[in-house]
Order: C-alpha cells, then sequence, then structure tokens
C-alpha cells in the first residue's frame, strides 16, 4: 500500500514538472551514468515539496566503478559507492556505502519514470533530471 502511495504521489509530481530543458533523455537504468540535477522533494508529514532555488540547489552524480557523489550548493557533502539491484530495466533499489568503513548508509526504492530518476527515501519521494 505505501508503495502504491508513493507510485501515485510520483505520477502527480513528473505531470506537474516543466519540461522545456530536457535535452537528454533516459529510459532505463543502464543510461543512470552521469550528473543529475535536484528537481524536487515531496512527501513527509506534512506532505510538502521542496524545490532548489539560486541558494539551495543539489546535484549527484553516478560515475565509473560505483562511484557516487553529491554535491550541495556545489559543495561536495557525500561520497560513497553504490550498487544498483534491479527489479527490471527501470526500477530497483539503490544501496549507498560508505567508502571508508563499508557499512551500508541507505537502501532506497529507485526508479526511471518519464525522462527522471526518481529515489524513494522512506516518506519522500525526490526527483531528478539529468544534465550530463
Amino acid at each position: 500500500m505505501k508503495l502504491v502511495k508513493l507510485f501515485i504521489i510520483l505520477l502527480l509530481i513528473t505531470s506537474c514538472t516543466e519540461r522545456g530543458n530536457d535535452t537528454l533523455k533516459v529510459t532505463s537504468l543502464d543510461q543512470i551514468y552521469g550528473i543529475w540535477e535536484w528537481e524536487s522533494t515531496c512527501g513527509g508529514i506534512i506532505d510538502n515539496c521542496a524545490y532548489p532555488s539560486k541558494t539551495n540547489y543539489q546535484e549527484i552524480e553516478f560515475k565509473e566503478f560505483s562511484q557516487f557523489l553529491e554535491r550541495n550548493n556545489d559543495t561536495l557533502s557525500l561520497s560513497a559507492t553504490y550498487s544498483i539491484e534491479r527489479s527490471d530495466n527501470v526500477s530497483g533499489t539503490l544501496v549507498l556505502i560508505k567508502t571508508v568503513s563499508n557499512d551500508t548508509l541507505s537502501q532506497n526504492a529507485i526508479g526511471i519514470l518519464n525522462n527522471r530518476l526518481v529515489i524513494f527515501a522512506g516518506e519522500l519521494t525526490i526527483s531528478y533530471k539529468k544534465i550530463k
């Protein structure tokens, strides 16, 4: 039931996002390598959405050799290794692991929908657009 609710929220989010600057087409998890720009985070206790601004923005990057980087406001905030346990060509589970200690940081559902990368982090739905 929880997954159904998140899927409905995801559909609502992606149907309302601006599509004017889409140049990179993403149709499967095989295309995850590259830089992704944060577009929205929705859900939580008050079921609200947050969006990037000139002073609050984020990018994530999937690099070769399973390296994951997260930058907040152009400052590196997380470096980890990652793996994706696929359910099919467009969905699965993203596992982030601390590079130094090999401890699992997170395990979240991940999917490609409407040319967007979507991560389900508990009650939150986080959407990204590929820029590189």
